[in-house]
């Protein structure tokens, strides 16, 4: 944070090199939208300025100028042109900042409106944002979002009780103020009384908001990647080109390539089972019944036997020879379907 101060006519000559014992920065008045009598807008200046300006530069003050407008009397674009004309080139770091403390407008339009149109003409003008000074109650009694969203930033009063007491300050869209005016009653190197202020950076932050030249501020913006890509069998070569980039970068990647084994697969021979064909299982059937007929046969050949030897039929003895029969007519029967299944096409 750094401490600083704002001034104009009203304090006569500063001893800006005093002063830096204490303070780090300084705001001095440039010009004003309302004319004196007998002055017009284009002519009016505030008499201690140059002095005030030439003193901070002589000493590497950080500084900045701002200009009271009076939207009450005039157009903000003519306004604009005059803060640019009385501060004579603006030099680097140099903070510009619009004050608005009048809110009467009389050109129809909105005190809102007619800020963001000052600021733009500044900006045309210099290429260059400045920023805003406003009261607390000026804060809330409008949306102020335009100019939020424009990028201007925040130069923010509040007194409270005005005894250099640095109270919490509503700053509606902003964030944050950049600069906080605390005080009218501040007083350093024997001078009072003092508009304090407190900046919340460093040098270097002020000098963010402070002027820099057009012509040599380097702006960078980034473009779209402009990327060509060839795929051929087994890899992707990337060329990605930057835009007014000379170097050209070139990325070749390897592309997974998945390799099917060449070792010889060796499936297991399983002999040929056919169908039967419909002469087959004529053949098959007659054989079943020629062995059922054999066994069936046999069984009776075995029983009359015992009949003769025995001269009666033992039932067990014939339930045998039929079932042996039926064994023997089984057998042959299987043997011949297998026969028949093997040799099938």
């Amino acid at each position: 944070m750094l401490n600083g101060l704002d001034f104009s006519k009203y304090q006569g000559s500063v001893n800006f090199q005093g002063l830096s014992t204490s303070f780090q920065f300084g705001i001095a008045k440039a010009s004003e939208g309302c004319p004196d009598p007998g002055q017009s807008v284009a002519q009016y200046m505030d008499p201690m300025f140059i002095k005030n300006r030439d003193g901070m530069r002589g000493i590497g003050f950080l500084r900045g100028f701002y200009h009271y407008a009076r939207p009450d009397y005039s157009d903000p674009e003519p306004e604009a042109q005059e803060f640019v004309n009385v501060v004579d080139g603006f030099q680097a770091g140099e903070v510009a900042c619009l004050d608005l403390e009048v809110y009467i407008v009389k050109s129809g339009i909105g005190v809102v409106e007619w800020a963001l149109r000052w600021l733009n003409e500044f900006e045309r003008l210099t290429g260059n944002k400045a920023l805003i000074y406003l009261n607390e109650s000026t804060i809330n009694a409008h949306d102020w979002s335009p100019v939020y969203n424009a990028g201007h930033g925040l130069w923010a009063a509040k007194y409270g009780a005005n005894d250099g007491t640095v109270n919490p300050i509503n700053t509606g869209v902003w964030p944050t103020a950049a600069i906080y005016q605390f005080t009218s009653r501040g007083s350093g190197d024997g001078m009072s009384p003092l508009d304090l202020d407190q900046f919340y950076g460093d040098a270097a932050t002020w000098g963010k908001y402070g002027y820099q030249d057009p012509a040599t501020t380097t702006t960078t913006t980034v473009m779209p990647v402009t990327t060509t890509t060839t795929t051929i069998i087994e890899s992707t070569t990337q060329v990605t080109t930057l835009p007014m980039d000379p170097v050209t970068t070139t990325t070749t990647t390897e592309a997974s390539v998945t390799k099917v084994p060449t070792e010889p697969v060796i499936t297991p021979t399983v002999p040929a089972i056919g169908i039967l064909t419909s002469s087959q299982w004529v053949k098959t059937g007659k054989a079943l019944l020629y062995s059922f007929s054999s066994g069936f046969m046999g069984g009776l050949i075995l029983t009359a036997t015992n009949y003769l030897q025995n001269g009666q039929p033992t039932d067990i003895k014939f339930f045998h020879a039929l079932a042996l029969g039926a064994l023997t007519g089984g057998i042959n029967t299987l043997l011949v379907f297998l026969k028949q299944l093997f040799s099938a096409n």
